[in-house]
């Protein structure tokens, strides 16, 4: 059965159940899953000593683009993130090995969200107590995370680096970040033969690799969409967890069941529904307990959904 959730938190009937219904999969809803965690905190390094060669990431540029910054955990955007972090959370924590902790966001489509998603999920993480987070942009088409996080470093070693060269050390290409806890790896060079290097077994040691570098760090993988290359397909095997997101009112059934096809067992994929709106007027899940997150934080809306 397929794992589905919504942005935002959903109303009554749930959006992806709404969602489900049209394209016709059977899907569990949030409610019927269990997350646990730990706390948060928004202080303090965790892991290996850091590196030289840090990335300051600027957080107004972060906030422009509508993600989550360390001094904004108190919004509505950061519960509908925190929401799905616990659900795959839980899911992670059932998996052994380095490579039980490896995650990877994709979608049908390009635009449909999955690397503002990404880098939103990574951040929330990194606030974690006992996690940091490893984000790997691993869309060597067409790489976007790190221009996202306003980072302009192109020519940076990256993923692509690491698999053609065996004997290059992982830590001399993750670089550690000014939020506490994250970590990203960059594409590296463009290469000919992403897919293959993509499926070959030097990708599996190389998760196994990091995780043993950072082994309380979780792993996202930030790929292409299924239907634009084969990148997700290949990637898809060495991971414990899959996030597809499907844009509201947008993507395709028919685009959602063929990349489901392509990518292989469903067990490990769950649905995120992007971009929903709320009908004024609709009790939604800011309003379930007789409140909305803006008025019992006391600060601003996220305007990003």
């Amino acid at each position: 059965m397929d794992r589905s959730l919504a942005l935002p938190l959903p109303p009554e009937p749930t959006l992806i159940e709404r969602a489900a219904a049209a394209l016709d999969f059977g899907i569990r809803s949030g409610a019927d899953a269990a997350g646990t965690g730990t706390g948060t905190t928004g202080s303090g390094s965790r892991g290996p000593t850091a590196r030289p060669g840090l990335l300051d990431l600027d957080r107004t540029v972060l906030q422009a683009a509508g993600v989550l910054t360390p001094d904004r955990l108190r919004t509505r955007l950061a519960e509908e993130v925190r929401l799905i972090k616990r659900l795959l959370l839980a899911r992670l924590s059932q998996n052994g090995g380095p490579a039980g902790k490896a995650l990877m966001l994709t979608s049908a489509l390009p635009g449909e969200g999955k690397t503002w998603l990404a880098a939103n999920l990574a951040i929330s993480i990194a606030n974690e107590r006992d996690l940091g987070v490893v984000l790997v942009d691993a869309d060597l088409a067409r790489p976007s995370l790190l221009r996202l996080l306003g980072v302009e470093a192109p020519d940076l070693p990256g993923l692509s680096s690491l698999l053609e060269d065996a004997a290059l050390d992982a830590g001399s290409c993750v670089r550690d970040t000014s939020i506490p806890g994250l970590r990203l790896l960059p594409p590296g060079p463009a290469h000919a033969l992403s897919t293959e290097l993509l499926t070959s077994q030097r990708m599996a040691d190389l998760i196994a690799e990091i995780g043993r570098r950072f082994p309380d760090h979780v792993l996202i993988f930030d790929t292409a969409p299924v239907l634009a290359t084969t990148l997700p397909a290949a990637l898809f095997d060495h991971m414990a967890e899959v996030l597809f997101v499907v844009e509201a009112n947008a993507t395709r059934g028919r685009d959602v069941t063929e990349s489901l096809e392509l990518l292989g067992d469903p067990a490990k994929v769950s649905l995120v529904l992007n971009k929903c709106r709320h009908v004024i007027g609709e009790r939604g899940a800011g309003s379930r307990y007789g409140y909305d997150y803006e008025s019992y934080y006391g600060g601003p809306r996220d305007g990003r959904t």
